[in-house]
């Protein structure tokens, strides 16, 4: 059985009523919809409006002007919150946990994802900073934590405007300076270095305090330069200790000379 009311003003017509066995509605007449339907057995309280305008759902006593006890799906291009807890603001179809993909200060974009790469078991956390320039991720994974940069910039692959604080710095680098102890290296003598120094201020394959200043220090091809001063500097005192020997051969020899000379002087 079907009870209806029906409003008419002018051009607008609403109906509310019984839609059934199971429905009460309010339904815009005019452009035929359907704008609020209440179904048999509703649960209490699944509506709730208090006197000082805060609105429950699911709870009578709403905190906020919108208090929902349980959970929400909310499905727009703006904000999205979806039935398997990923949000999304400015896209109805997250990938993440929290996927922003709208254009916020200079295009960035971020998202933050529990275990989305193979390597991070299900309690891992990434966090992830994507531009047109490029991407920035953070992931934890139990007691390993791993940062990882990209982008599309020319001439450095991440900047830190600041201090860094670590235990250990690891850098790749594809040449060392283990070439100095080749036989083919040509050890530049200390003439020639004493000569570089007094016309440039600075040890040669160095770079000068003026081109520091302006390009900074490249840390593994500046440990491997001052490797190769060490290994140099180690080949000038083996040198010198073998100039020594020979010098004191032959000093021990003259001094052998010249108490045989004395001994012949005695004799006459």
């Amino acid at each position: 059985m079907e009870s209806k009311i029906r409003f008419k003003n002018g051009s607008g017509e609403w109906e509310a009523g019984i839609n059934g066995a199971e429905f009460f509605q309010i339904r815009d007449v005019s452009n035929n919809k359907s704008c609020f339907t209440i179904q048999q057995n509703t649960p209490g309280n699944t509506l709730y409006l208090k006197s000082d305008g805060k609105v429950g759902i699911g709870t009578a006593n709403p905190a906020s002007k919108l208090s929902v006890a349980g959970d929400i799906d909310i499905n727009g291009s703006r904000l999205h919150v979806g039935t398997d807890g990923k949000i999304g603001i400015g896209t109805n179809s997250p990938n993440y946990f929290l996927d922003i993909s709208h254009e916020i200060q200079s295009d960035f974009v971020a998202s933050i994802e529990n275990s989305v790469l193979p390597p991070i078991p299900s309690n891992g956390l990434l966090i992830r900073l994507s531009s047109a320039n490029g991407i920035i991720q953070a992931w934890h994974s139990g007691s390993n934590e791993v940062m990882r940069v990209e982008t599309n910039a020319t001439n450095h692959q991440m900047i830190l405007d600041g201090t860094m604080k670590t235990k250990e710095v690891i850098v790749d680098q594809d040449v060392w300076s283990d070439f100095v102890f080749q036989d083919d290296y040509a050890l530049p003598s200390l003439d020639q270095v004493e000569r570089h120094i007094k016309d440039n201020k600075h040890l040669p394959d160095i770079p000068s305090a003026e081109e520091v200043q302006a390009n900074g220090v490249s840390l593994g091809e500046m440990q491997s330069k001052l490797l190769q001063k060490i290994e140099e500097l180690t080949l000038y005192v083996i040198g010198l200790k073998k100039e020594n020997r020979v010098q004191r051969q032959q000093v021990e020899t003259l001094r052998e000379q010249v108490e045989q000379l004395k001994s012949n002087h005695r004799q006459n």
